[in-house]
């Protein structure tokens, strides 16, 4: 069962109540430490983050993926599958699943656009229904392919290369492809080239920001792999009436403890097999 932030405010509030008033709620010191456990894991670069599915349904002359809210970083490299009349069989699909008239036309413009749409945006249009599966099973039978990544920091410094060939030079000449082989992400949106011919899927995992404790049944982030941390942590927030208290050595060097050992735990095997290497991960 998952700890949800009523359980951390029963377990906390015993000990909380004999403390004098800080202006700072147990929520309120609960996504303190979200941020203090999250930029520990983002120096890291944990798996743990890893846990965004980015699946989004690119038409045919599209080039615009937009991305999560919850977006942080790619945690691999993107890729795209090419699907013949992935948007009308999914649209098909949908509507004999139970689509209704309006939301089919809010279905239908959106996939209009040339730019992308995410799996889960078109799950809000008709509940109950594994919007995902569906696009697995329309896919299943297409070659998957791996666009090569052209960050804003790329190691080559093809920068002055990127805008003057996508740039410029596809204003009047940009023929388009079966799959797109750059990206780049500005934001929340990534911009793929060339055009695709066909629809496509783009999907990759990526590292996800946790969600903030708002109220009683939010479920307190990172899988129950920190909670002795929420407890703590908080009774210590409250109590120095400080949002993060850094000056006292004590209670950062709980935090990094707790959570380097869980992270050191998990990246073991894979530091020994050398499967981290940017070369090898992105």
């Amino acid at each position: 069962m998952s700890y949800t932030a009523s359980n951390l405010v029963m377990d906390v509030l015993p000990r909380a109540g004999k403390l004098p008033p800080s202006g700072i709620t147990i929520y309120g010191a609960a996504n303190s430490i979200t941020s203090i456990i999250f930029k520990v894991l983002l120096e890291r670069q944990s798996d743990l983050l890893a846990s965004g599915n980015l699946k989004s349904i690119l038409p045919a002359n599209g080039y615009i993926v937009p991305l999560p809210s919850d977006w942080l970083s790619s945690a691999e490299k993107p890729g795209s599958i090419e699907t013949v009349g992935l948007v009308d069989n999914l649209t098909v699909a949908l509507i004999a699943a139970g689509l209704s008239a309006p939301n089919q036309a809010t279905l239908e413009s959106m996939l209009a656009t040339g730019a992308g749409v995410n799996v889960s945006d078109i799950q809000l249009l008709i509940p109950g229904t594994n919007v995902q599966s569906i696009v697995d099973t329309l896919s299943s039978t297409s070659q998957a392919h791996r666009f090569q990544p052209s960050y804003l920091n790329e190691d080559d410094n093809d920068d002055l290369g990127w805008w003057n060939w996508y740039g410029a030079s596809s204003q009047t000449f940009e023929p388009p492809a079966h799959s797109p082989r750059k990206m780049k992400i500005f934001g929340f949106t990534m911009f793929t080239r060339p055009k695709v011919i066909n629809d496509s899927i783009v999907s990759c995992r990526y590292n996800q920001k946790p969600a903030s404790i708002t109220g009683p049944t939010s479920v307190v982030p990172f899988s129950g792999f920190f909670d002795e941390v929420y407890r703590e942590g908080a009774i210590k927030i409250l109590s120095a009436g400080l949002a993060y208290p850094d000056s006292d050595p004590a209670f950062a060097g709980f935090i990094h403890r707790e959570v380097e050992t869980v992270v050191n735990s998990r990246a073991r095997l894979i530091k020994t097999e050398g499967r981290t290497k940017r070369s090898i991960f992105m």
